[in-house]
């Protein structure tokens, strides 16, 4: 039993291919958008919320440090919840403005007050 291929039959394997990889391909594309439309729309609401908490963060430290400098006093637990928030601040890519308000506050002398860490893993700096 012999085949012989004939010039006809090469060019309809040939346009057939060409047809699966333009289907194979066309299926590639709608995936890629169907994948990226959410996760675009993800991306942005995660940047928004990160900015909300930067900026409630900000305002947390301002309103701390403005309170121990009125005072001229800092409290342990005030010590510890504002290096945290800063902390915190700073991973959230917040600028070094509030980054030397904090440093100022932690400079003053008169702490008073015991900090007890809790077993959650506090600790006293």
């Amino acid at each position: 039993m012999d085949f012989e291929v004939g010039e006809d039959d090469l060019i309809t394997i040939d346009i057939l291919a060409i047809g699966a990889a333009c289907g194979a391909m066309m299926a590639i594309i709608s995936l890629v958008v169907f994948i990226t439309k959410p996760l675009k729309a993800f991306l942005k609401a995660q940047e928004i919320q990160s900015e909300a908490i930067r900026n409630i963060l900000r305002q947390l430290i301002i309103n701390m440090t403005d309170e121990i400098l009125d005072k001229d006093e800092i409290t342990r637990e005030q010590v510890y919840c504002l290096r945290k928030l800063n902390d915190n601040y700073k991973a959230l890519e917040g600028n070094s403005t509030v980054d030397e308000r904090v440093k100022l506050a932690l400079r003053t002398n008169k702490i008073k007050g015991r900090f007890v860490p809790t077993a959650e893993g506090g600790d006293e700096k």
